[in-house]
């Protein structure tokens, strides 16, 4: 009996201690507003004249909840960011699990990432008291110092980010060289807001766009279907294809449009959000390329979907409207679904076609697809062959080191006679 109240006493001294430490934790960290709306959190900042520091984060973003457990907490943070901000969450996506705080800002949250173009999570907005986005902050920190040394910038003019860069956007005017350098460093800051204005300048100044370098260059800056950098794609496909590859300008069409149309995030809902209001935008935006994106958007759905049989019928039909308008990536991409859901033989004789297709260009994840449906497809001798060509393309590009293992381990089962 004295045994066991012992133990019951240590338990619940065990208990006491962790809650003591937890709240210790909640109290010395960032104290996040709570159930207040954007509007709320503008007015209040004014009026007790603080900056606001905003945390950008997703569900499925582990560098979110790693700065969150780790980094928010500590008492050094909480100290400056307490005194200084008003601090606030926006959730970006939706989940099933989300509390009816996180679900009344929905609205605001999807105003948030459009209106500041939020690219990458974490991503941590800094206004100040009027409600002026000044600094930006991209990632995360292993340590508090860092991350505070990162966020203090926000207090200064001279070191604001998005203030020194409008300084030095107005003094690039008109000079390509300096335009480019500012675009990169966009780029590299996940700035979405002057990375698009610093796209179409760009375009507008350079002399001769269609360089392989330029075009190269342009495919790195220019991430919206809005401005002069998405219209070179769309206006002049000739000869953005001469130089960047068949179908290129098509595949970069596609992409930024269902980017901006909200294609992307329609297939990510899996289902639960309209496709009429993205169908009926495609459609009058672009009327002469409407059928093939819905076409390739259903496509995508299917694959996601995991529909194999619906998938074929899908890009045969695809195939004999829109031949011309494919491009190798979709076509190996097709191919690599179909190798993935069925052993079905007549299936995959029809994905193996695409495949082979795909490999036009010399790509060699695309001859990596087309070798494994050989195989798969009981032409065991020549699949060996051509992903042996593959791992030998790719082992020159020291980028693709992933893809090299990947397809390395593939060649070794079929060289076993393993499935794959």
């Amino acid at each position: 009996m004295k045994r066991t109240k012992q133990l019951t006493l240590c338990c619940l001294t065990a208990l006491l201690c962790c809650l003591f430490f937890t709240a210790s934790a909640q109290e010395t960290g960032i104290k996040f507003e709570h159930g207040l709306s954007w509007k709320e959190i503008k007015e209040k900042a004014k009026r007790e004249n603080k900056f606001i520091f905003m945390d950008c984060f997703t569900t499925w973003c582990g560098p979110c909840k790693m700065m969150s457990k780790d980094i928010f907490p500590q008492k050094e943070v909480g100290d400056l960011f307490n005194e200084k901000f008003i601090n606030v969450k926006a959730q970006i996506d939706q989940t099933d699990k989300d509390n009816e705080e996180v679900k009344r800002f929905y609205e605001d949250a999807a105003f948030i990432a459009k209106e500041f173009n939020v690219q990458a999570y974490p991503t941590f907005l800094y206004f100040t008291p009027d409600g002026k986005l000044v600094h930006l902050f991209v990632g995360s920190t292993k340590e508090a110092k860092e991350f505070i040394d990162e966020s203090v910038k926000a207090f200064d003019p001279a070191t604001q980010y998005f203030t020194r860069m409008e300084k030095e956007i107005n003094a690039a005017a008109g000079n390509a060289d300096a335009l480019r350098n500012l675009a990169m460093e966009a780029k590299n800051k996940y700035d979405g807001i002057n990375g698009a204005t610093l796209a179409d300048a760009y375009v507008k100044s350079e002399k001769n766009i269609f360089t392989k370098d330029n075009l190269t260059f342009l495919d790195e800056i220019v991430k919206s279907s809005k401005g002069a950098g998405f219209r070179v794609y769309l206006d002049q496909p000739e000869k953005v294809d001469a130089i960047m590859g068949k179908g290129y300008s098509q595949m970069k069409i596609s992409q930024l449009i269902f980017m901006d149309e909200g294609a992307y995030d329609w297939l990510n809902s899996k289902g639960t959000k309209e496709l009429e209001p993205v169908r009926k935008s495609i459609t009058e935006k672009y009327p002469e390329h409407a059928g093939v994106l819905m076409a390739r958007l259903n496509i995508l759905h299917l694959q996601y979907s995991k529909k194999g049989e619906e998938l074929v019928k899908a890009v045969t039909e695809l195939l004999k409207k829109y031949g011309k308008q494919t491009y190798p990536a979709e076509l190996a991409s097709y191919a690599r679904s179909v190798a993935m859901l069925s052993n079905d033989a007549a299936m995959l004789k029809q994905a193996l076609g695409w495949a082979k297709m795909s490999t036009e260009n010399g790509d060699a994840g695309h001859l990596a697809v087309y070798a494994s449906l050989l195989y798969k497809s009981g032409k065991k001798h020549e699949g060996i062959t051509e992903m042996k060509k593959a791992v030998a393309l790719i082992g020159k590009d020291e980028k693709k080191s992933f893809m090299l293992s990947f397809c390395q381990n593939m060649l070794e089962k079929m060289e076993k006679g393993e499935s794959i």
